[in-house]
């Protein structure tokens, strides 16, 4: 699911693994359609809850990555996000951030689980022209006093705009505007829909036990751990029948792309055995394998006390328990009215194919009608004629800037988890859930404290930083960049100029490193800046919300305003430096390697003069979705598909609704994530999720003028006036285009072999084959507001859902033959694009 995020929160949520999701869009729980994954774009705002809160948040963060003294000083550790058994207050936080025997306990567990590299160990540095450019602007800035004022302001502000939002209601109502311009939507949601979306962000496995049992009521109970064997994929599966029907689903879907590569004209032999070893190479993590080696980790972890391995262990114990049993699958009677599109009914169907008529079928059918507009001729755009009516009567709701299937259902996943997280505290079955529950509560701030509190947390901050120019103390004199630079990077876990984070080195994903990258920027895009006139609203927004932010501070505004234009201008120069995100899609051109000693020359504001240590876990298993997120997505480096629970359900996947349906929803997802391990980025990874040149030089040159014809295509296609990049999505596309083939010929190959079990629904004069397409259609309806439109077009990896319905279709003869679409039609064009 980078896109369309929700902009205050931008540097606190950047992704730190590099992962193809179905939807960018990761609004509350993270609903989405396909990111190399699946993606909704949808937006939404956040309300923020009390000081302790968010410096909780902070502190549990930091767990996750410690930085001792320098960006350069890195120590990652696993575990430690319910490892801090201190309670924090609004008062003794301050005091207890600072204590040192916090930091020398990471800095042992690092020393008995990592490695130390050396100054001339190599590291992954995605934009070394950037860092280059960006070194000479900040000696420039920092060489005047004018200057270093400019970059103290720009530094402060990093931060400040990203925690203001957790005070009080006078600082997020100032962000109304700036979020209008953006998305078309002043947001205000309700404050329990953002707190259960934290809570998620912070702890969610102990968040995706509570949520699996609410949803099946049923305990953990072992899996085949042969069938896992035998059908490799990543699947998160709440019951045992969800499991093995899913498992055969992403098997036949595996078999139908390698059957695919048959076909395909344009591959030598010697590559397509190299594609089909690396189909059979995409592995699992749902087994108990993984769970075990998680929780032997723990055991060798000496800095960490009883108490603390406990609630680790809890966590590695979560993700066991989403694997069980549903009473209602066993018992359809005692389905809970609630959940009623997910009842199972175990009636034995008969031996012929016949008019399925009970309630699910009903159900079903009443939704698919209640969606399609029949004025619309299927063979001149599908996507209107599958999703018109719901279009209509599904306006996008206050405070939302899209809406969506996605985000219908992720609307249902919340609701589930809230009453799991407001349960008592004496409900919970473990600490991690009891630790949940509590940081629930405590962004729910029933004590008021945000108001009375005001802007205390922050001036605070400021302080600790060496002062605000804008706001509080600030002597330029003995101001020092450096010096800065650690202690938001230490203390607050903050960018700045640019981007870090420790993830699978891409040439040898056996290793852990810290990679380097661009980043900077507050707008969601580079042309934000650039493109003065088209932005001037926007960049006359942005500058009253920093003014209002700057004033509630305790500037003077005249003066705040005059400050904020020069951090707009310097964060203009930063856009200018910056590279296209269509211009760094060929991962092995952007990969380059330096040493420690190599970056401190390239960025030599970033001081080397304390320890520089950087000391990372090996082989630490992470999913970067939790259970009740809805999306998925595919990770190059690990070559490795996830499918979380929350998207295990209706409309995508519904063990007990038609298997077309289960085809062309969610057996499209599974589709589109496997076909990511071949797009124009997944490509250049091998079956070990090693970057390198694993094609020979005549497979690449026609592979790229294979996905070439995409760019031409998608190119010629407009949205409210306004063009898809064919360029930036062109992985997605390959995708969307693969994913569908693939799913469609597994659907076939298990008609085929199951001709006597599919019944058709009531009221749908619909063969199998047409019902497939429309209910891949149809998980895709979607609308947004003007301003979200134009954000996804200038910035997201995804085509519009219009798009990724009609072309992928347009592209595949068996839908023509379907819905007998005559050729020169829009649905049927006589030249088409295939890469896979």
């Amino acid at each position: 699911m980078d896109s369309i995020r929700e902009n205050i929160r931008m540097l606190m949520t950047k992704s730190k693994y590099k992962h193809a999701e179905l939807d960018e869009d990761t609004t509350s729980m993270g609903s989405a359609h396909i990111t190399e994954g699946i993606s909704t774009s949808a937006t939404h705002i956040h309300y923020y809850p009390s000081t302790s809160f968010w410096k909780l948040r902070t502190l549990l963060e930091k767990c996750l990555i410690v930085l001792n003294c320098t960006l350069l000083s890195l120590v990652v550790l696993f575990g430690c996000l319910l490892g801090s058994t201190e309670k924090i207050s609004t008062t003794d936080f301050s005091k207890k951030k600072k204590k040192k025997n916090i930091k020398h306990q990471f800095l042992e567990a690092a020393h008995s689980a990592g490695e130390m590299p050396h100054r001339s160990q190599l590291h992954p540095v995605y934009a070394p022209k950037y860092l280059q450019q960006l070194t000479r602007l900040v000696k420039e800035y920092n060489s005047t006093t004018d200057g270093k004022i400019v970059l103290n302001n720009y530094l402060v502000w990093q931060t400040v705009k990203a925690l203001t939002g957790y005070l009080s209601k006078a600082f997020r109502d100032a962000y109304k505007g700036l979020r209008k311009a953006l998305f078309g939507s002043e947001g205000g949601e309700e404050p329990w829909k953002f707190c259960v979306s934290d809570t998620n962000s912070v702890l969610g496995f102990a968040l995706g036990a509570m949520y699996v049992r609410e949803v099946f009521n049923g305990n953990s109970k072992p899996m085949a751990e042969d069938m896992i064997n035998n059908h490799p994929s990543v699947l998160v599966i709440s019951t045992k029948h969800y499991y093995l029907q899913a498992e055969d689903m992403i098997n036949n879907i595996r078999q139908a792309f390698k059957k695919n590569l048959l076909s395909l004209k344009w591959m030598d032999k010697e590559t397509f055995q190299l594609a089909e070893n690396k189909a059979d190479a995409i592995t699992d993590m749902i087994d108990y394998k993984i769970i075990n080696s998680i929780k032997k980790n723990l055991l060798s972890l000496k800095w960490m006390d009883k108490e603390t391995f406990q609630l680790a262990e809890n966590k590695a114990d979560a993700i066991t328990d989403m694997i069980g049993f549903p009473n209602y699958i066993m018992d359809a009677d005692k389905l809970d009215e609630k959940y009623a599109e997910l009842e199972v009914n175990f009636q034995d169907l008969g031996p012929h194919p016949s008019l399925c008529l009970d309630p699910k079928c009903v159900q079903t059918a009443a939704t698919i009608l209640s969606s399609l507009d029949p004025s619309v001729d299927p063979c001149d755009d599908f996507y209107q004629y599958a999703c018109g009516s719901w279009i209509k009567s599904n306006p996008i709701p206050d405070g939302k800037a899209s809406w969506s299937m996605f985000n219908i259902l992720d609307l249902k996943n919340n609701f589930i988890v809230k009453n799991a997280l407001e349960q008592p505290l004496s409900s919970m079955k473990s600490k991690a859930e009891q630790k949940a529950k509590t940081y629930y509560m405590s962004c729910m701030d029933g004590n008021e404290t945000i108001e009375e509190l005001g802007a205390k947390p922050l001036l605070k901050l400021l302080d600790e930083v060496g002062g605000w120019s804008i706001a509080g103390k600030f002597n330029v004199s003995s101001w020092s960049l450096q010096r800065t630079v650690e202690t938001l990077m230490i203390q607050y876990s903050m960018m700045g100029f640019f981007n870090w984070y420790v993830a699978e080195d891409d040439r040898n994903s056996s290793r852990y490193t810290l990679v380097v990258d661009q980043n900077g920027l507050t707008l969601p895009t580079r042309d934000n800046y650039l493109n003065k006139t088209a932005n001037e609203k926007l960049l006359s927004t942005y500058l009253d919300y920093m003014t209002k932010i700057g004033v509630l501070l305790g500037g003077e505004e005249k003066t705040t305003r005059e400050h904020m234009r020069h951090v707009i201008q310097f964060e203009t120069e930063l856009a200018n430096i910056t590279e296209k995100d269509e211009d760094r899609r060929d991962e092995e051109n952007i990969y380059h390697r330096m040493s420690i000693a190599e970056l401190q020359e390239l960025a030599p504001f970033v001081s080397t003069t304390q320890r520089n240590t950087t000391l990372i876990l090996k082989s630490i298993e992470k999913w970067s979705m939790t259970p009740p997120t809805v999306n998925a997505y595919y990770t190059p480096t690990k070559n490795q598909i996830v499918f979380p629970a929350g998207i295990l359900q209706a409309p995508f996947y519904d063990i007990n609704q038609q298997q077309a349906l289960n085809y062309g929803g969610m057996g499209v997802v599974m589709g589109h994530e496997l076909t990511h391990a071949f797009d124009d980025q997944g490509r250049e990874y091998d079956k070990e999720g090693n970057l390198h040149q694993w094609w020979n030089n005549a497979t690449i040159a026609r592979f790229k003028e294979q996905a070439e014809c995409f760019v031409h295509q998608y190119n010629n296609f407009t949205l409210d006036g306004m063009s898809v990049n064919g360029k930036r999505t062109l992985g997605e596309n390959i995708a969307d285009n693969g994913g569908l083939k693939a799913a469609y010929h597994a659907y076939l190959q298990w008609a085929k072999q199951n001709s006597m079990k599919e019944q058709y629904l009531p009221a749908l004069n619909f063969t199998h084959k047409q019902l497939f397409f429309i209910g891949f259609g149809q998980v895709w309806c979607s609308t947004n507001t003007e301003e979200a439109t134009k954000l996804l077009l200038e910035k997201d990896a995804h085509a519009p859902s219009h798009y990724r319905v009609v072309v992928p279709l347009a592209n595949l003869p068996e839908f023509s033959q379907a819905f007998s679409c005559p050729l020169g039609s829009k649905m049927n064009p006589v030249n088409k694009c295939e890469v896979w």
